[in-house]
């Protein structure tokens, strides 16, 4: 490599704002079919970063939004509301598709 070429520099995630605008992309462009692998992807990925850490942001979470979440508090996240919206969004999206499908394969069953 010569002195006057500069190597390519990698763009790592490494700002919680940065890394919601990528989970923020791959939540709205996943079908909603793929949506609880994809989920499930991020919260290990999550683990891996920092332990306990949020599934969106990877940020460190209190041991009490770790161990003690509310109904209100999506599991998995920090208490940024960015971070929430996009895992509840998810989740609805998912649920809305699982019901589709149930009542889909019901009519299905109707008509046998």
């Amino acid at each position: 490599m010569s002195a006057a070429r500069k190597p390519r520099q990698q763009h790592l995630l490494t700002t919680p704002a940065m890394r919601r605008k990528a989970v923020a992309h791959l939540l709205a462009t996943t079908p909603p079919h793929q949506l609880g692998l994809l989920r499930k992807r991020l919260h290990d990925e999550a683990q891996l970063m920092q332990l306990g850490g949020c599934a969106i942001c990877w940020a460190k979470r209190s041991f009490a939004q770790v161990y003690s979440e509310r109904a209100d508090v999506p599991a998995g996240t920090c208490s940024v509301k960015r971070c929430r919206d996009l895992w509840s969004d998810a989740r609805e999206r998912e649920a809305s598709w699982r019901q589709k499908v149930r009542v889909a394969v019901g009519a299905e069953a109707s008509h046998a």
